[in-house]
């Protein structure tokens, strides 16, 4: 469970079928802020192969502020229509 995980173990939560691990790691990242995550949370966001873990790292980048424009980019060409729409008004900030 992710609350009893070590910060650089939340990113595998992202891509849980459950809802409340998934949103309970990203509150945990975010409250964490560790910077040692963030090369693994860039690379589930562009390239791993669940697509909630790729949208809550998304999604995580950009609540931390930490969301570029690579990653932007490769969200709005995403081969799941859902993270398309959710790449889209972040594109426009």
């Amino acid at each position: 469970m992710p609350g009893r995980a070590r910060t650089a173990e939340l990113p595998a939560f992202l891509s849980s079928p459950n809802p409340w691990v998934r949103v309970t790691a990203q509150r945990l990242i975010l409250e964490r802020r560790d910077e040692a995550i963030l090369a693994e949370l860039r690379s589930l966001a562009v390239s791993g192969a669940n697509a909630l873990g790729r949208l809550h790292a998304v999604g995580t980048l950009e609540a931390w502020g930490r969301l570029d424009d690579a990653i932007l980019e490769k969200s709005l060409r995403d081969p799941v229509p859902g993270i398309r729409e959710y790449a889209v008004p972040l594109a426009g900030q």
